[in-house]
């Protein structure tokens, strides 16, 4: 039972993620996409990978996750909007910056997490991850210092594992 509540867990996520990310709501697309779900799964259960997915360590399993996915796209379209706004500006004030920031993640599942969240957003490259810090490469320094100092993204990743 727990099995087939996962699988169309899984399911649902893949929908809901294929639906905004290609944006057809048409019939016809819609059929499209559910079909190629179906030969996904039908291959990865001929593959014998389910085992990967299906452990409690997921971390689509984890509810929270889904509260992360908004807030993730809200910094990405926020650094989108920030980055066109620095590249038609009349004056381009670009000042990189490679700096490190501290972080408080209990596992190094969530650290990586915040790191790729880190990369995502447009602007700014998580480098490296070193103990417990974050090395980025960023556009201006003040994005770096916004990261360390506000912590938002740190404190949404660590919400998922909490």
């Amino acid at each position: 039972m727990l099995q087939i509540i996962q699988t169309l867990n899984k399911i649902l996520f893949l929908s809901i993620l294929w639906i905004l990310f290609s944006g057809y709501t048409e019939t016809f697309f819609i059929a499209c996409g559910i079909v190629s779900l179906l030969i996904v799964f039908y291959f990865i259960s001929k593959m014998n990978l389910t085992h990967i997915a299906n452990n409690e360590d997921c971390i689509f399993l984890k509810y929270k996750f889904y509260f992360f996915l908004p807030v993730l796209i809200k910094e990405v379209v926020k650094s989108t909007f920030a980055i066109i706004k620095l590249i038609w500006s009349k004056e381009i004030n670009i000042d990189p910056a490679i700096g490190c920031i501290n972080t408080d993640h209990k596992n190094k599942k969530s650290m990586i997490i915040h790191a790729n969240a880190i990369t995502l957003t447009p602007g700014t490259l998580s480098i490296m991850l070193e103990g417990d810090k974050i090395l980025i490469h960023s556009l201006s320094k003040d994005e770096i210092l916004l990261l360390e100092q506000e912590k938002y993204l740190e404190n949404k990743v660590k919400n998922i594992f909490n």
